[in-house]
């Protein structure tokens, strides 16, 4: 038995994978950085690199300080969606104060 794979694969080889899969895996594996209950909350937090989850105890994984806001640019990155991924990045402390400070001196 053939798999597509094996007819459309340009080496022949099994097991081999096209860059086309590799996105797809990419863009539709479920990451815990996505799914995550507190994600609307880190994104209208003032501060989104420095929220600390609050699951009670229930996960590690995100504990620390900004780990889950870079986790989520991290995977938004690695599955090319970059507009989504720029616009987190502009949600940072850093980034807010440099346009304010832009503003000012446009104003002035």
């Amino acid at each position: 038995m053939t798999s597509i794979m094996m007819t459309t694969d340009p080496f022949q080889q099994p097991g081999a994978v096209t860059a086309p899969l590799v996105r797809f895996l990419r863009y539709h594996y479920d990451s815990p950085a996505l799914l995550h209950p507190q994600l609307p909350q880190l994104l209208s937090a003032q501060q989104p690199e420095a929220f600390c989850c609050n699951d009670n105890g229930n996960s590690e994984e995100y504990q620390d300080e900004g780990s889950l806001y870079w986790a989520y640019i991290t995977t938004l990155v690695l599955r090319g969606c970059l507009r989504q991924a720029w616009a987190a990045l502009q949600r940072h402390s850093l980034y807010q104060t440099a346009l304010r400070i832009l503003r000012h001196h446009q104003d002035t």
